[in-house]
């Protein structure tokens, strides 16, 4: 593959050549033209893990796009230049740079913003609402979970009103997701109820998704809420109740591993069982404890030791500690 990724950019490089040309020769109408061109060939770099070339290319977009956009008057391209800033962020954030990122997200939010709640440009708000979370994930990688709640009530408050009022349906998961993400900043914040009240609204919106419309896909999303939210109750001492939701997300696991062969899941599932073995301990069962860390043992050592996932040996370790 990262052969053909070689090959493409050859040709996106041979593509520029020409169009830089025409561009110095005259030919000012295919500016936008060669700022897209760099725009796609960025992604093609970051495809092939080369961060300092995708840069550059988001970089030469940019400074086309923004004179465009703000010495010639260009204004059709301003949505264009938002979503360049918006890619070039996850591409920052991706390389641990959360600082840029956020600046990134700033600058295109300032722009979705005044496009949607300005110029009635309501076929963005999806773009805005993206922005808002992008910055969101990326103020709490810096340790302001404050500051990431408020972004995440941004944009559930637009989710809320576009899925529940306006019936746009196809949303409910990202508005699931806000939910999440919320519950997550907050209980760092130290609210472990809150949080459970978040997990509460996303599982029902997960569980008519997966159940009722048949998305099978979602069914994994739905064992992960499951699982925070009894990381959540076991943290507000209810270790009983923990266990009821360590098993929802454990049986869907099982079923999504053993029988649909989803084996890429194998880790979510040896992680369930030592979260519930630990809450099952805490309740005076250490036999029933023992036979959950047995079960996260067997799947983690044939992930470390069979199938070279190195990462995974320290939570080997711990599942050994933990039994013994």
């Amino acid at each position: 593959r990262r052969g053909e990724f070689v090959a493409e950019l050859a040709v996106y490089d041979e593509a520029k050549r020409l169009y830089q040309q025409l561009v110095r020769d005259g030919r000012k109408e295919l500016e936008d033209d060669l700022a897209d061109l760099c725009f796609h060939k960025a992604r093609i770099h970051l495809a092939t893990a080369d961060g300092h070339g995708a840069f550059g290319e988001y970089d030469h977009a940019i400074a086309i796009l923004e004179r465009l956009v703000e010495q010639e008057g260009r204004r059709e391209l301003t949505d264009h230049l938002a979503t360049v800033y918006m890619n070039k962020a996850l591409a920052v954030r991706a390389l641990g740079d959360n600082r840029g990122s956020v600046a990134l997200c700033d600058q295109a939010i300032t722009i979705w913003e005044r496009l949607v709640n300005q110029e009635g440009r309501s076929e963005l708000v999806d773009a805005l609402i993206h922005g808002y979370v992008n910055k969101a994930n990326a103020v709490c990688a810096q340790g302001d979970n404050r500051g990431a709640v408020a972004l995440y009530d941004k944009s559930i408050a637009i989710l809320e009103r576009l899925v529940n009022q306006e019936g746009r349906s196809e949303l409910a998961e990202y508005l699931a997701t806000a939910y999440t993400n919320k519950a997550v900043a907050i209980g760092d914040l130290g609210d472990n109820c809150g949080a459970v009240a978040l997990y509460d609204q996303a599982i029902a919106i997960r569980e008519r998704l997966a159940n009722q419309d048949n998305r099978n896909e979602l069914t994994d999303d739905l064992a992960k809420v499951y699982f925070s939210k009894a990381n959540a109750v076991c943290a507000q001492g209810d270790n009983r109740g923990a266990v009821a939701l360590y098993d929802q997300a454990i049986a869907i696991w099982e079923q999504l591993v053993n029988n649909e062969g989803l084996i890429e899941l194998a880790n979510n599932l040896a992680t369930g069982f030592m979260s519930k073995a630990t809450a099952v301990s805490a309740l005076g069962n250490n036999r029933g404890a023992v036979a959950l860390y047995d079960q996260a043992i067997v799947i983690w050592e044939r992930l470390v030791n069979q199938e070279g996932r190195r990462e995974l040996a320290n939570d080997l370790a711990r599942a050994y500690m933990n039994k013994a």
